[in-house]
């Protein structure tokens, strides 16, 4: 079940205007308690889904290290006499260790085993928001009984800061995932880069100097990746990359990571833009074949 049928299901809001004031406050209280209630029921869901997926993979990858580690320690000295099938094993166990490596970049992609524990943090935070409120919510009913005007504002009043205390625990779960997503995409293109540069070492290229050195360009490119943190939920801002006039790469868009990969080496000018407002201008530089960490906050 999808997070909108979970929670659609559990506070459909009545016709609120229809209600009497103390039926409109019986309500409010039922609605909070739903929101809460909804919310943490597909927390919970996508917990069991990501740590049954991290789970199993962890298996398989300890399954591949421990059979690596026993191929490289036993196998290999057990065929002491006969070279080729020593550097057979001995290529097999480095094959299980770089896919154990493999497997493990694919849960930080997917974010199976960060992502259950983050939702773990989300609603122990949402449930310690939940018992906060109802805490003040019985404080309001017993000092404010008999002044009915003050008990409803202020009943309207927690309910609405409860709840954007949970929307903010949920925006900031969405920006570490997509801030570790980022990370992970370039980290991929990483290792995509570093393979290519060792097949490319074993594979000459006879196709003219041109094509060579346009090879050893690629090679050589570096990587940026830029996180940004928003204290606001809708500003639009745009990023761009500039050699001296002329921009090499430019993006919209509201936080995150955006990741960008085959930058030649050099110094780049890094501005952040809010319309016309110039919010960020900072000097970067990009080394070949690493990828630079950019965090910055607006």
């Amino acid at each position: 079940m999808s997070y909108a049928a979970c929670v659609k299901n559990i506070y459909p809001l009545a016709n609120i205007n229809a209600l009497t004031p103390a039926q409109k406050v019986e309500e409010l209280y039922r609605y909070a308690n739903g929101y809460k209630e909804g919310l943490c029921l597909w927390y919970w869901r996508g917990i069991t889904r990501k740590r049954r997926a991290a789970f199993s993979l962890l298996i398989i990858v300890f399954i591949l290290v421990i059979l690596a580690t026993f191929i490289q320690t036993v196998v290999v000295n057990y065929y002491q006499g006969d070279a080729e099938k020593q550097f057979f094993f001995s290529q097999l166990a480095f094959g299980l260790f770089a896919l154990s490596i493999v497997f493990l970049l694919i849960d930080k992609v997917f974010g199976w085993t960060s992502g259950w524990v983050r939702y773990i943090k989300t609603v122990h935070d949402i449930e310690m928001s939940h018992s906060d409120f109802t805490s003040k919510w019985i404080s309001n009913n017993c000092l404010n009984e008999h002044d009915f005007n003050t008990y409803y504002k202020n009943a309207l009043q927690l309910v609405k800061e409860f709840i954007q205390s949970v929307d903010d625990f949920q925006k900031r779960e969405t920006d570490e995932w997509s801030m570790q997503f980022g990370d992970s995409l370039n980290q991929l293109g990483a290792m995509l880069k570093a393979n290519q540069k060792e097949s490319s070492k074993s594979t000459p290229v006879q196709n003219g100097n041109n094509q060579q050195e346009k090879l050893d360009g690629m090679l050589l490119s570096g990587a940026v990746n830029i996180c940004v943190t928003n204290s606001s939920s809708t500003k639009l801002i745009k990023v761009s990359i500039k050699k001296g006039i002329n921009t090499i790469n430019e993006k919209d868009f509201i936080a995150g990571c955006w990741g960008v990969i085959d930058i030649s080496p050099g110094i780049y000018l890094l501005e952040v833009f809010d319309g016309l407002n110039l919010l960020v201008s900072q000097a970067i530089k990009i080394t070949s074949g690493e990828v630079l960490r950019v965090d910055f906050s607006i």
